[in-house]
């Protein structure tokens, strides 16, 4: 137990009057005084003494363990992004169980200065005083069979994006390995080095664990760790499948009561609700999930008076009509089935908002949409999917964690590496949605999947932003949701309270609630696992491990042209086949578009997979501000400059080339067609400065032209609003005018046959 104490100051800029540690609440303003407790990597720490302050506001606990004494202020964000942030920023989509960057310092002298970051870490409520959560080691011998089959369920999962960021011996280091009832955590993360860990490394050290394994499991965990070993077992894959088939085989075990409710009200100051829920509003019932699906859906409309309402009540409406079949047995799927129907359904209700758009003749900011997160609790899971910025947070006894990522340009600046979560906040649109359903084709649309094993007691709670804004739910949680788990109170009452929060402390939106209560209680003898069923699986499918990285146009994909040309020709004859050969774009146009993926836990980046890039776009829109974004050599893409020629008249057969360092901003004037493909002519807005001068740099307001191949994955979409005020100035100097917002973007005029030379 530490006892040092310090002194934290008020986060309400009127007051900023000095507290003990201790209060809650500001003892001269009465404002509530969050908690920040960081965790020290690097630069030193192990120098420092309990009651130094680093940096003139954090107070040194006790070892590695700092307090932020002045929380009301942002942190400062580092001048440049260093290698060792990276992998914090690319596994940004991991939280809770990766640790965010709060800010990072530089100690020492200039010459021999060392980096240090200061890591969010969550501590132990449950005991007295300020403590780190249990190593996963000390909580191991006395876990049920089903928490030590979810915690290795969970490193597994982990593997595949903690190895592609060269992070994978994370997991084989006891002492960062932590756990906070079911869900685990990682205290930092751990580079590689020269050896690059695989799954045998993990077998090893799962093989240490065998003996104090519950008797149910030793059998099972022996003959796996064999596999793994012997490297018999290579794919992190096929080891989650396994670890899914055990848990499928102890979760019968048990009993779970899922009680649901929800509520929604238009609150104080909006003229009407353009919110929406499933089951409606004011529903409460007990679901056991053995025998029928709990089902809860959130939506927040987008589009105003112009139909945000329409939209959420037509994504309700469409979900429950896909999802209605599967609600009740035997028609219950699997794993990979929920994953994939709640895919589905997510992006059939973007489609039908859309076809609704585009029925209505709606353009651009008269286009209607929704935010969405749904719940479905299913035997031994519940299953999270959410687009946009409405969230869900998981309430257990120690703690109140929010378990989705908004996809918003502040989250996407860190998952491109780019920010600090702390300090993308602060830029202006930073809450700018980078998605939601109804805004265009469901090729643009990547919902994102959460599987969560329930083991235990535990709370869901799903809502729009008018309850979430401004951290009223961190704020209250301890007091209006706790209770619930405690059995102080009833859904109904907690539910209610939280609207009254949301409509007095905050007011400005309307508020839409959903509360999953997860009861769990095991209902017979448990009977030992076989070592068959550590098996490796026949078949070699990989679940997907996690969404891809926010993204908002998707890119093209090759045409397998001859079962088209098969088509073609049965369908409309050699006419019909020689309208397709000619025509190079009517071939892009046609192109299938690219499957959703299959997510479960938030997923590794596969920015550095050979199947995927960073921000890949297709056809930018017209007057789009695109970025030159650094390209990954070790998968073979280009360097991470842009080499272009610059836009000349036909007749001009000698046209130079320009080069466009990483960081350039470029608009989008026009696109053409021609024999060759599509070319793009984009003007120059501003050059990342380099350290040294070189001839052949594109200047602001050159106009450059690429076929469109070139720009895939090179280039993304710019929000102008993100920009700072200097380089916004110098940008709209150069390319006036620039669209306030993507919304705001020219539609690409449709392809015609009189348009090719």
């Amino acid at each position: 137990m530490l006892t040092a104490s310090a002194t934290i100051y008020c986060p309400n800029p009127h007051c900023r009057a000095a507290n003990p540690e201790l209060n809650r609440c500001c003892q001269t303003c009465g404002t509530a005084i969050p908690k920040v407790y960081l965790w020290a990597v690097g630069g030193g720490i192990e120098a420092y003494q309990p009651g130094d302050l680093l940096a003139e506001r954090y107070w040194v606990k006790q070892g590695q363990l700092l307090l932020d004494t002045q929380p009301g202020i942002a942190p400062n964000a580092p001048e440049e992004i260093s290698e060792i942030l990276d992998p914090y920023l690319r596994l940004f989509a991991y939280q809770p169980q990766v640790p965010l960057v709060y800010t990072t310092l530089i100690q020492g002298q200039r010459q021999g200065s060392r980096e240090m970051l200061l890591l969010e870490v969550p501590l132990n409520r449950l005991e007295p005083g300020i403590q780190l959560l249990p190593r996963l080691t000390d909580a191991w011998a006395t876990a049920t069979s089903l928490r030590q089959l979810n915690w290795l369920w969970q490193m597994a999962r982990l593997w595949q994006p903690l190895n592609i960021e060269r992070v994978a011996s994370t997991l084989l280091t006891p002492e960062i390995l932590r756990v906070d009832g079911a869900l685990l955590h990682l205290l930092q993360l751990q580079p590689d080095g020269k050896l690059t860990p695989d799954l045998s490394h993990l077998g090893r050290l799962w093989q240490g664990w065998i003996a104090t394994a519950h008797p149910d499991l030793q059998d099972f965990l022996a003959a796996l760790c064999h596999q793994l070993i012997q490297r018999q077992l290579v794919s992190s894959g096929a080891l989650v499948t396994i670890l899914d088939r055990a848990l499928t085989k102890v979760g019968q075990a048990y009993q779970r009561q899922v009680v649901l409710a929800t509520q929604s009200d238009r609150g104080p100051t909006r003229q009407q609700n353009e919110d929406a829920c499933y089951p409606p509003a004011g529903t409460i019932r007990t679901v056991d999930v053995s025998r029928e699906v709990a089902l809860v859906v959130v939506c927040d409309g987008i589009g105003g008076h112009e139909g945000g309402d329409v939209a959420s009540n037509l994504a309700i409406a469409t979900i429950q009509q896909q999802l209605q079949p599967r609600l009740e047995p035997p028609a219950f799927l699997d794993t990979a089935g929920w994953v994939e129907a709640l895919e589905k359904a997510t992006l059939i209700a973007n489609d039908a908002i859309s076809q609704r758009n585009d029925m209505e003749l709606r353009q651009e900011r008269q286009r209607m949409g929704t935010t969405l997160v749904m719940g479905l609790a299913a035997q031994h899971e519940l299953y999270l999917a959410h687009v946009g910025d409405s969230r869900a947070y998981r309430i257990t006894p120690n703690a109140c964690q929010q378990v989705t990522v908004d996809d918003d340009l502040a989250s996407r600046e860190v998952r491109l590496g780019y920010n600090l979560y702390r300090d993308a906040l602060q830029h202006p649109g930073s809450g700018a949605l980078v998605q939601a359903l109804g805004m265009g084709d469901s090729t643009l649309v990547h919902p994102t999947v959460q599987r969560y094993i329930l083991d235990e007691d535990c709370l869901f709670l799903l809502c729009s932003d008018g309850l979430s804004d401004f951290n009223r739910i961190e704020e209250n949680w301890h007091a209006e949701l706790l209770p619930v788990l405690q059995k102080k109170i009833d859904v109904k009452t907690a539910i209610a309270r939280l609207v009254a929060i949301a409509n007095s402390q905050n007011g400005h939106d309307n508020v839409t609630i959903g509360l999953l209560l997860c009861q769990v209680q095991p209902t017979s003898v448990s009977t030992p696992l076989s070592a068959d069923l550590a098996l490796c699986p026949s078949d070699s499918s990989h679940e997907s491990q996690g969404p891809p990285p926010t993204q908002l146009l998707a890119p093209p994909q090759r045409l397998n042209w001859l079962p088209w040309l098969v088509a073609v020709l049965a369908m409309i004859g050699l006419g019909g086949m020689v309208a397709y050969v000619r025509s190079p774009a009517l071939r892009t146009l046609l192109a299938p578009p690219p499957q959703p993926t299959s997510i479960g836990e938030p997923a590794p980046d596969p920015s550095k997979q050979e199947s995927s890039s960073s921000t890949p776009i297709t056809l930018p829109l017209t007057s789009a501000l695109l970025q030159v974004i650094p390209a990954d050599p070790s998968n073979g893409q280009p360097p991470a400059t842009l080499n272009l020629p610059l836009a000349k008249e036909p007749q001009n057969q000698s046209v130079p080339s320009v080069r466009i360092p990483q960081g350039s901003l470029l608009k989008v004037i026009r696109h053409t067609e021609s024999k060759a493909g599509i070319l793009t002519t984009l003007k120059i807005c501003w050059v990342e400065p380099e350290p040294v001068v070189r001839q052949g740099v594109a200047q602001a307001g050159d106009e450059v032209m690429a076929e469109l191949r070139v720009l895939v994955s090179r280039l993304a979409i710019v929000e102008p609003a993100t920009l700072s005020p200097k380089i916004l100035q110098i940008v709209e100097q150069s390319c006036a005018p620039l669209p306030s917002s993507t919304r705001d973007l020219a539609p690409l005029p449709q392809p015609t046959s009189s348009s090719f030379p």
